[in-house]
C-alpha cells in the first residue's frame, strides 16, 4: 500500500468511527449518565470557582469524562458556573436549575457526548496506527473496522460515561508500549503510552491494571531479546523502562487532575478506598444472572466469560478462530520454526501478548464482587483488534491467490472490496439493533429473546420512547410520573415530574402518582417487592414498548 493508500483508508475509518456514534448523540440515555452530567457540572463549578477539592467528584474517578461535560457546559449552558452557586447535590435539583433558566439537560449532554466520540475517534485512530506498525496496516484496519461497527462497543463509546474512554486509552497506552519495545524503541512511542496510561486512570480505577501487565512485558525484556533475563543489567534496565512509563503517567494524572494539585495524599486515599469497598460489597441491587437472582448482589464467577459469549458477533467469533488457524499454519509440519520475517515475529510476539492482555484483565475483574458487562470493554477491544489480525491472514491468502497475475493496484482493490464486505457484515449485526446497540445479544445463541432467560436486559434503552409517548399525553407538565430508571433515561424525553422506583417503594408511593413506567430489568430483579410487582401485574399496560418479543417497557395509568 501507498501512503496516500493507507492515508485514505484510515482517513475512511475516522469517518466509520464517528458516523455511527454522533447520530445517536441525541436519542437513549443510559443509567449513569444523568450522573455524570450533574458531575461535570459541579467540576465546572468547582473549577471556576477556585474550589479545586470538589474537581474530585467519584472514585473511579472519571476525570476526562467530567472534563469533556464540563466543555458540553461551556458549549451548551455557559452560564451554569455562575447560576449553581455551588455543588448541586442531586438530579432532582440539578433538573430544577435547568428548568428554571429553559435549559435542556438533553442538549449539554449531547454536546459533552459528541466531544467523547471526537476524542475516542482519534484515540482509537492513533492506536490504529501503532497497530500498523505492529500487526500490520490491513490487519489494523479491519480491527479498527471492526470495533467501528461492533455493537458492543458502539453501545459504550459514544457516552458521557468513563467505560469507553478509559478503554480506548488503555489500548493505546498497550500498543504504543509494544512500539517502543518490538518496533524501534521511539521515546515518542513510551511518552504516548505514558499520558494514555495517565488520562486512563483519570478515567477508570482499572486502568491500573496497566502498570503490572507493562511491568510483565519489561521483565520478559522484551526491548532487548538477546538479554538474559537472570543478568542485573537486565533487571535495572526493565526497571528503569517501568519508572518512566510510571513517571510520565503519573505527571499526565497530576497535571489534569486539580484536586491533586491542593490535596494530593487525600484524594488518593478517598479515591482507592472508596474504589475498594465497592468492588468487595458487589452490586447495591439483587442481580439477575444465567436464570438466577443473586440478592447479595454478587454474581457467579463465570459472568465475564458468559457475557463474552452472549455479546459476540459471528465476524468476531470467526476472526478469533482464524486467529487460531493463522497461528497453527505458521508452525504447520515441514515448515523451519524460525521466523520467516522479523515482521512476522513483531505480529505474531503482539498478538500473543494482547491475547494474554485479554485474558488477564478478564481474569481480574473476575475477583471483584461488583460484575457488570460493561467492564469487559477494555479486553472487548483487544480482542476485535485480534479478530482483525485473524481476518488479515485470510484476506492475505485469497489476495495472494491472484498475485502475478494482476497489478498492484488491483490487488489493493480486491483487498479493499474484501475489507469492506467483511466491515458492511459487521456493520448488519449493528443495523438490526439501531440505535440501540446494548440490545444485542448473539443471534446464534438466540438472540435478545434467549438472552433474557439468562442475563440482565437494558440499561435504559426505549425509554426515550416512553418519555416521548408519555409527553403526546393531554396536559403533560402536570404529570407525575414515577418509573425504573426516572432520572435522565425517561426525564430527559418527558416534560412533566417523574420520579425513581427503588427498593423502598411502596404501593402508596405508587398511587400518588398519574402513570408509572416499568423497566424489564425490574421484573427480573423482582424489585421493589411482591406487593407493588403483584398489583401492578393485575393492571393492563396504556401502552408497551415491545423488542423481538421482549415487554421492554411498560406503562401503567393509576388514575
Amino acid at each position: 500500500m501507498t501512503l496516500i493508500q493507507r492515508t485514505g483508508a484510515f482517513l475512511l475509518l475516522l469517518f466509520c468511527l464517528w458516523l455511527p456514534r454522533l447520530q445517536i448523540v441525541k436519542r437513549a440515555v443510559t443509567v449513569d449518565e444523568a450522573r455524570w452530567l450533574l458531575r461535570s457540572g459541579n467540576f465546572y463549578q468547582a473549577l471556576t470557582s477556585g474550589n479545586l477539592v470538589d474537581t474530585y467528584q467519584h472514585e473511579q474517578p472519571g476525570v476526562t469524562v467530567t472534563w469533556a461535560g464540563m466543555l458540553g457546559y461551556f458549549w451548551r449552558f455557559p452560564d451554569y458556573n455562575q447560576l449553581a452557586g455551588g455543588q448541586i447535590l442531586g438530579p432532582t435539583s440539578l433538573r430544577n436549575l435547568f428548568d428554571e433558566h429553559d435549559q435542556s439537560q438533553l442538549l449539554v449532554l449531547a454536546a459533552g457526548r459528541t466531544l467523547v466520540v471526537l476524542a475516542l475517534g482519534l484515540i482509537l485512530m492513533l492506536a490504529g496506527l501503532y497497530a500498523a506498525r505492529l500487526l500490520g496496516w490491513l490487519a489494523a484496519g479491519l480491527g479498527l473496522g471492526l470495533i467501528a461497527f461492533d455493537p458492543f462497543s458502539l453501545s459504550l463509546t459514544y457516552l458521557l460515561q468513563p467505560d469507553g474512554l478509559a478503554s480506548s486509552l488503555m489500548l493505546l497506552s498497550l500498543l504504543a508500549f509494544l512500539a517502543y519495545c518490538l518496533a524501534g524503541r521511539r521515546r515518542l512511542d513510551l511518552l504516548v503510552s505514558g499520558l494514555a496510561g495517565g488520562l486512563a486512570g483519570l478515567s477508570k480505577v482499572p486502568a491500573l491494571f496497566l502498570l503490572p501487565f507493562l511491568g510483565l512485558i519489561s521483565l520478559i525484556w522484551l526491548t532487548d531479546p538477546g538479554q538474559s533475563a537472570r543478568s542485573a543489567l537486565h533487571w535495572k534496565r526493565s526497571a528503569l523502562l517501568l519508572l518512566i512509563w510510571a513517571g510520565i503517567a503519573g505527571v499526565t494524572f497530576v497535571i489534569f487532575w486539580p484536586a491533586m494539585w491542593v490535596d494530593p495524599l487525600g484524594t488518593l486515599k478517598e479515591m482507592l478506598g472508596q474504589a475498594s469497598r465497592y468492588a468487595i460489597q458487589g452490586n447495591l441491587n439483587a442481580v439477575f444472572f444465567d436464570g438466577q437472582i443473586y440478592t447479595s448482589g454478587e454474581s457467579a464467577w463465570y459472568f465475564y466469560p458468559l457475557i463474552l459469549i452472549w455479546r459476540v458477533t459471528p465476524l468476531l467469533l470467526s476472526g478469533l478462530l482464524l486467529l487460531v488457524w493463522r497461528w497453527i499454519a505458521a508452525y504447520r509440519p515441514g515448515k523451519p520454526e524460525r521466523m520467516q520475517a522479523s515482521r512476522e515475529y513483531t505480529a505474531r510476539l503482539t498478538a500473543g501478548l494482547l491475547l494474554l492482555y485479554a485474558a488477564l484483565f478478564i481474569l481480574a475483574i473476575s475477583l471483584a464482587s461488583q460484575k457488570y458487562d460493561r467492564y469487559l470493554l477494555p479486553a472487548w477491544l483487544a480482542l476485535l483488534i485480534l479478530a482483525g489480525w485473524g481476518w488479515a491472514g485470510l484476506l492475505d491468502w485469497l489476495i495472494g491467490k491472484i498475485q502475478g497475475r494482476f497489478k498492484q493496484a488491483t490487488r489493493f482493490a480486491a483487498g479493499l472490496v474484501l475489507g469492506v464486505a467483511l466491515l458492511a457484515g459487521q456493520g448488519l449485526s449493528a443495523a438490526q439493533v439501531y440505535p440501540y446497540y446494548y440490545l444485542y445479544y448473539n443471534p446464534l445463541l438466540g438472540g435478545l429473546d434467549r438472552a433474557a432467560q439468562v442475563l440482565m436486559i437494558g440499561w435504559g434503552e426505549e425509554l426515550d420512547q416512553a418519555g416521548q409517548y408519555l409527553d403526546t399525553l393531554p396536559r403533560p407538565l402536570s404529570l407525575r410520573v414515577i418509573a425504573w430508571y426516572g432520572d435522565g433515561c425517561l426525564s430527559y424525553f418527558f416534560r412533566g415530574r417523574t420520579f425513581n422506583i427503588n427498593n423502598d417503594t411502596t404501593l402508596a408511593d405508587l398511587k400518588q402518582m398519574d402513570y408509572v413506567v416499568t423497566y424489564y430489568q425490574q421484573w427480573q430483579r423482582q424489585e421493589p417487592g411482591p406487593q407493588v410487582l403483584g398489583y401492578l401485574e393485575s393492571l393492563t399496560p396504556v401502552h408497551v414498548i415491545r423488542v423481538d418479543g421482549i415487554d421492554l417497557v411498560q406503562i401503567y395509568q393509576l388514575r
